[in-house]
């Protein structure tokens, strides 16, 4: 390794371990803020999102979309073979699913109007939801999902039997 290659990789390492300090700042905020009451409903668009959600929803996109990921991969530059930084090693973000409120909240919303309507469309924008969450709420719901700018849940071929 080159003397500019070994500054960079400390360099790198600095940037890690400050974006793991920004990203444990954010689940704690993520955490201060109170659970709405009525989550599934705003969720689902019956009731008015308050600051609260609003603010939980753009912490939670922001973690498993981007600065989880960035972490990831600048950290696989930066210690190459080190073990990793625990705030980076999960596939989503431990603010979203810690608890499994968020997660677990939108797959019962999700397998309840399935159930009932046959399907369910989530707009990923609005509700502040990466495709890679889309995906893990139909996994642990059991469903099928088609993802672009919104989310389509169905029941997959094998439930789609049994239901039918």
């Amino acid at each position: 390794m080159t003397e500019d290659e070994a500054r960079v990789q400390t360099d790198l390492r600095e940037v890690v371990t400050d974006l793991a300090t920004v990203c444990l700042r954010l689940e704690a905020i993520y955490y201060r803020l109170p659970e709405p009451p009525h989550a599934d409903a705003m969720l689902l668009r019956e009731e008015e999102n308050d600051l609260a959600t609003v603010v939980r929803q753009v912490i939670a996109s922001a973690l498993a979309d981007h600065l989880v990921p960035a972490g990831r991969d600048l950290q696989c530059a930066a210690l190459p073979g080190d073990v990793p930084v625990a705030s980076f090693a999960g596939e989503l973000p431990r603010a979203f699913v810690a608890d499994g409120r968020a997660v677990s909240l939108l797959v019962g919303v999700v397998t309840k109007r399935v159930t009932e309507r046959g399907g369910c469309i989530l707009d990923l924008r609005e509700f502040g939801l990466s495709p890679q969450t889309a995906r893990e709420i139909a996994a642990r719901a059991g469903l099928s999902v088609s993802v672009g700018m919104k989310a389509v849940f169905a029941w997959n071929a094998e439930e789609a039997a049994c239901q039918g």
